[in-house]
């Protein structure tokens, strides 16, 4: 959550992604812990992965309600 919060307070980006195994449900449910959300599907060379985004207004929403 830290490193989230100093990439949109640094940056102008608006929307963090990332992608993670399938099979790697530890990282997703981390990452749905700081907020991020599933947002699709992929499967590349063989390998499937869960995308996944994070809003500037989500997280900002986030911060006002802690």
């Amino acid at each position: 959550t830290t490193l989230v919060n100093y990439i949109f307070r640094q940056t102008n980006l608006n929307r963090i992604y990332l992608k993670t195994l399938d099979s790697n449900t530890r990282a997703q449910q981390c990452f749905t812990k700081c907020g991020f959300i599933p947002n699709g599907h992929l499967v590349k060379d063989g390998f499937s992965f869960i995308l996944m985004e994070l809003h500037r207004k989500q997280q900002e929403q986030k911060q006002t309600e802690n």
